[in-house]
């Protein structure tokens, strides 16, 4: 069964873009892609297609598994690099966080290069990846990321 994926056509995001991701996050698993450049090793945030501001929700009294992978290549002939990761992320009475921290393992650390770091920014209720590349080079990045999410109601 293929998942579904959550794709932003353009640069515009929609609010009830947002508000359909949301509602499928509750019943269905999603994929969703992280796309971004960074052309030194300074720490950058990378968004779902590339598109600025643009990151995954986490709804309101939710848990989430998280699993994916990860790949960034430079541009010179021996760079490049890969991830895997999971993770656990909750939001309870609208606070968000990852569950302990989001497991990243590095696979290729003979020529790797770079760090993927996955974490929770509470104050927008959203997934952060954030990506460091390497002095001197032009590195792309590539995040894919597959979500189960349960949201439910608190019981006062």
């Amino acid at each position: 069964m293929a998942l579904p994926s959550f794709n932003i056509a353009s640069s515009t995001v929609e609010e009830d873009t947002i508000e359909t991701t949301l509602q499928q996050l509750s019943r269905d698993p999603v994929r969703v892609i992280y796309k971004g450049r960074t052309t030194d090793d300074s720490a950058t945030e990378i968004f779902i297609n590339g598109v600025s501001g643009v990151a995954l929700p986490v709804p309101l009294n939710s848990g989430m598994c998280i699993r994916g992978m990860a790949v960034a290549k430079g541009d010179s002939a021996t760079t490049s690099n890969s991830f895997v990761f999971q993770g656990n992320i909750i939001n309870f009475a609208g606070t968000a966080a990852a569950d302990d921290a989001v497991t990243i393992t590095e696979l290729e650390t003979t020529t790797g290069f770079g760090t993927l770091a996955i974490t929770v920014n509470d104050t927008r209720d959203e997934v952060v990846v954030t990506v460091t590349g390497a002095t001197g080079e032009t590195v792309d990045w590539l995040v894919m990321m597959e979500i189960v999410c349960v949201v439910t109601e608190v019981q006062e």
